[in-house]
């Protein structure tokens, strides 16, 4: 049996990903939602985007950007 090593780490890079996402909204859900500064830096652009995708559908923001390139993906939400 052939095991995709690549694959595993993807998947528990978007793990480890979402956990951290997970943490970050929970805190900024209890502090005031201002977003001075960019959240992140994400791995991969997907990364971003999932966890932008669950900002807005989780209400700590109303829309979002990803900016940058690989190694370094950032969030930046809208306010208000």
């Amino acid at each position: 049996m052939h095991v995709n090593y690549r694959t595993i780490a993807r998947t528990m890079t978007a793990a480890a990903g979402s956990a951290v996402a997970a943490v970050l909204m929970s805190a900024q859900a209890q502090a005031a939602p201002a977003y001075p500064t960019p959240i992140g830096p994400f791995e991969y652009e997907h990364e971003c985007l999932a966890t932008g995708n669950s900002g807005t559908e989780n209400g700590p923001w109303p829309d979002y950007e990803c900016k940058g390139s690989y190694g370094a993906w950032f969030i930046y939400p809208a306010e208000g």
